[in-house]
């Protein structure tokens, strides 16, 4: 299994060993940053590791032009990053930039992106591109789901 999703720009917020192992992640879990891709950043990189962070983070039309569709990362995909509190131990998550506005789609690059990185993660991981229906199943995820 790869670690590191080469469209990405690899984003460490110190030693990634210094976070658990998940081992083989089961749940792709897609949330919302109510902010900007660089802001989310700057607010992961303030606690590193010891912080709230996600393993990916995916730029919008909200961002500057060269940011949408942009893909950061922050943690390797088989090292926890507390974005879904339970879901820690075994759940990749992927932050999407909304320009802090309630309610708003996705942009047609941001879009692709996170198909991109959905079939990477599913390729890496073994797991289906199905949406769960509860915690202990694998696929994908959204972040108010459970």
């Amino acid at each position: 299994m790869e670690t590191r999703y080469s469209k990405a720009a690899w984003r460490p917020l110190g030693d990634p060993k210094d976070e658990p192992s998940i081992g083989t992640p089961r749940v792709f879990i897609i949330h919302t940053m109510s902010g900007y891709l660089m802001g989310t950043d700057s607010f992961f990189r303030a606690n590193g590791y010891g912080g709230t962070e996600s393993h990916f983070g995916i730029g919008g039309n909200y961002d500057r032009p060269d940011l949408d569709g942009a893909v950061l990362q922050w943690q390797l995909l088989n090292r926890q990053a507390d974005a879904q509190f339970a879901g820690n131990a075994y759940a990749t998550s992927v932050e999407t930039s909304d320009g802090a506005k309630i309610n708003m789609r996705w942009s047609p690059k941001q879009m692709e992106a996170i198909i991109q990185l959905g079939v990477w993660w599913c390729k890496q991981t073994g797991r289906p591109a199905r949406l769960v229906t509860s915690p202990d199943e694998s696929g994908f995820g959204y972040h108010s789901q459970f």
